[in-house]
């Protein structure tokens, strides 16, 4: 009986979680060398680097399209690196690199 009852369960959750995603066809606008992509984001009344409520440094990455991956020539290239076109139809924050040492630094912080 538990084993029917663990199985329905499952299947509900399964069909009631699903949803409808509908892709939208977004346009790809050209855009400006990195180093003037960069400044264009801070013109745009958006900083560059925000830092959260926790502390986090979080960069802004602008709308744009952008060439992903390596070239095939490169040495020591791995096969899931193959070059394409990414467009990003938003702008959007991602948490800023870390660097040597941050791990320990947060470590310390929480007691590991």
């Amino acid at each position: 009986m538990m084993r029917i009852f663990s199985l329905l369960l499952s299947v509900a959750l399964t069909v009631g979680c699903g949803g409808t995603v509908v892709a939208q066809h977004v346009e790809a606008q050209p855009v400006a060398p990195a180093q003037e992509q960069a400044s264009a984001v801070a013109t745009e009344g958006h900083p560059k680097e925000v830092i959260n409520t926790l502390g986090m440094k979080l960069l802004r990455i602008p709308a744009g399209t952008f060439t992903m991956g390596s070239p095939a020539s490169e040495k020591h290239r791995y096969d899931g690196e193959t070059q394409h076109q990414v467009t990003l139809s938003k702008p959007f924050s991602m948490l800023h690199g870390t660097h040597r040492g941050d791990s320990g630094t947060v470590e310390k912080s929480h007691g590991y």
